[in-house]
């Protein structure tokens, strides 16, 4: 479609999480690196609480890294892109990969028959440990 924009690969949201988080490390750098000596009790008091409230704010790394869609989960676990919203919503780790889908999956009474394809070499081996 001619008219439509390219879809961005990061939201915007991320980029502005990645900001604040190189914002927040220069400004602790800056407060690590004050030389001590120049410091009255209050100020070092201060800047420790500063450091200590820079070291809550500071984004997690894990959610500055882009999550897979529920478009490549579900090709890659052999599912309809309603699954994955329903399985998420569900509790499903597809965080944990392959093997972490499989061991939520195996406790479901159905398994649809495309993750079954999917999962066969997972499948096989749980059943020559039984």
């Amino acid at each position: 479609m001619a008219g439509r924009p390219p879809k961005r690969r990061f939201p915007t949201a991320l980029h502005f999480m990645r900001g604040v988080s190189l914002a927040l490390t220069m400004v602790k750098a800056a407060l690590e690196n004050m030389p001590d000596d120049d410091l009255t009790p209050d100020q070092e008091a201060l800047r420790r609480a500063l450091c200590d409230d820079l070291n809550e704010w500071m984004p997690n790394e894990n959610d500055l890294k882009p999550k897979p869609t529920n478009r490549e989960l579900a090709g890659k676990c052999g599912i309809s892109v309603r699954s994955v919203t329903n399985w998420r919503r569900e509790g499903c780790q597809f965080e944990g990969g392959k093997w972490g889908v499989w061991r939520w999956l195996r406790n479901r009474r159905v398994i649809p028959a495309g993750a079954k394809v999917k999962f066969a070499d997972l499948i096989e081996r749980q059943k020559a440990r039984e």
